[in-house]
């Protein structure tokens, strides 16, 4: 009995320890290993921290559970891309189940659900369907939120988010949102790193009472609210389906047949898993990337004098760019990959699961452990003068960032904003063009100005003033955003009204 004692006190005592052969990492303590040392806030400023310590690949002890931090384009192109099959998977996590019943496209595990729909997103994303029917719908919202932006300038924030929801709304769902505070633009995150207890690492913390994991509800009230909001989506969508109205969406498509997926799915698959966790990802993550460029133009007017000088020569007065002019507006491309790169909108990325043991230069990622591609410290450590705003680095880079994302040539890749390997975001497309034109008709329409204070000076702009989370926003801030001429603001007004009744046909 005694020894047996010794044993079981013995093995709580390893518990927490870094096992031979794993990457160098920061001391443990047992038991816990590190986990004492996971900040609460700002984990991404942390992984960089200790990136910088112990090196671009290192591990973290949390609990019994291991994760691997890979810092460094090589190790990300060895591990994720060449060995992408062992880093398809997501990691077991409590939260993420309850709040989404294991369902979302994006959190999912890699099986046959997944990957039926990954090839239907793949399919309804491709850059061929984006730039085919599904391009003059993003043209007419983008000149829409123009029209918006000149009519109420201070509004920009829930205009641009407006915009990004109804695009992303009309192609799901043949809807779209007049308004940022209707139907079709509700969003909602409940998955903060941070949030709630580390069950899977620490399953002791199972048993404690239920007023200690309030998080727990957090997340089963944030599932009820995605079931009820995506189930009215679909509600909407058979109630005009039953009049006849049959739109161009992918769900009508998926009601149809005219999508076949290689595996029946259920309703709740659809609603829910699919289509509700597509609305989310895609809207959201291009409104904040461009709120970044918005941001980081306003602090940098000299990059907004260069822009233009391409957009007139290009475009002159006469009409708005679109995304046809993509070619011959390459410092515009060079903008949005710059946004993308210094504040990545997902700065920790999200996780992947060692599915096997595999090495990399001598060192062990064992199987089941965390896998972590930090994207924020890989953008701050691989990348010359990381913290200054400089889309000029990207003069001798113009390809998409899928080409990018695809190239053997991992040292010159732009960014990792869209993640990496076999789990590259399906909506890399529709969020590139999204931004893209976004940033280019602003540009082309608008000065973006500092704001002033009652005594006329600048009000302060902080390019660190972010909301953290499993994605990054800037906090609200405040600009001035004003027409460059007369003739500008008229072209706007003008384009507005040709396209008020193609608009009125998605409503």
């Amino acid at each position: 009995m005694v020894l047996m004692a010794c044993w079981i006190l013995l093995k709580v005592l390893r518990s927490g320890r870094r096992e031979k052969y794993l990457p160098p990492g920061p001391p443990t303590v047992p038991i816990l290993g590190n986990a004492h040392l996971m900040p609460w806030t700002n984990l991404h400023l942390k992984l960089k921290e200790w990136s910088d310590r112990y090196g671009p690949v290192y591990s973290l002890k949390i609990g019994s559970t291991t994760m691997v931090v890979l810092n460094e384009p090589r190790a990300v192109h060895q591990l994720m891309t060449k060995k992408g099959a062992l880093y398809v998977d997501r990691p077991v996590d409590e939260q993420w189940k309850l709040a989404t019943d294991g369902e979302s496209f994006f959190l999912a595990h890699a099986g046959p659900i997944w990957r039926t729909m990954r090839k239907i997103a793949g399919q309804a994303l491709s850059s061929k369907v984006l730039d085919g029917k599904l391009a003059e719908i993003q043209e007419a919202e983008m000149n829409q939120w123009m029209l918006d932006l000149l009519n109420e300038p201070e509004d920009y924030r829930s205009h641009t988010m407006r915009t990004s929801t109804s695009v992303t709304s009309i192609m799901l769902y043949g809807h779209r949102a007049p308004r940022w505070d209707g139907f079709w633009a509700s969003l909602l995150e409940a998955i903060k790193p941070g949030s709630y207890l580390p069950v899977a690492q620490f399953p002791i913390l199972d048993w404690l009472p239920g007023q200690f994991k309030t998080s727990k509800e957090v997340a089963k009230s944030a599932y009820c609210h995605n079931v009820s909001m995506f189930s009215r989506a679909r509600a909407i969508v058979d109630s005009r389906r039953e009049l006849g109205d049959i739109r161009e969406s992918l769900l009508d498509r998926l009601i149809d047949g005219l999508i076949k997926p290689d595996i029946p799915l259920s309703f709740s698959q659809i609603t829910h898993g699919f289509l509700g966790a597509m609305h989310q990802g895609a809207s959201e993550t291009s409104a904040m990337a461009t709120l970044t460029s918005v941001l980081f133009l306003a602090l940098n007017p000299q990059v907004q004098e260069k822009a233009r000088q391409e957009l007139d020569r290009v475009c002159g007065v006469e009409r708005i760019p679109r995304w046809s002019d993509m070619e011959n507006l390459p410092y515009i491309s060079c903008i949005v990959k710059e946004g993308l790169r210094i504040r990545p909108v997902v700065p920790n990325g999200i996780p992947y699961r060692a599915r096997e043991d595999s090495w990399y230069e001598g060192m062990l990622v064992p199987k089941d452990a965390t896998v972590v591609v930090p994207i924020y410290a890989l953008h701050h450590t691989y990348y010359a003068n990381a913290a200054v705003y400089n889309p000029d680095r990207y003069c001798n880079n113009l390809k998409s960032s899928y080409e990018n994302a695809s190239r053997p040539d991992y040292e010159n890749r732009d960014h990792y904003t869209f993640g990496s390997g076999r789990r590259l975001c399906p909506g890399i497309h529709l969020g590139e063009r999204t931004v893209w034109r976004m940033t280019a008709k602003i540009l082309w329409a608008f000065e973006i100005k500092r704001a002033v204070d009652e005594h006329g000076k600048d009000v302060e702009l902080s390019p660190d003033a972010y909301e953290i989370g499993m994605s990054a926003a800037p906090m609200p801030f405040k600009v001035r955003i004003v027409p460059r001429t007369a003739k500008h603001a008229a072209v706007i007004r003008s384009a507005a009204a040709d396209i008020k009744k193609f608009l009125k046909q998605w409503e």
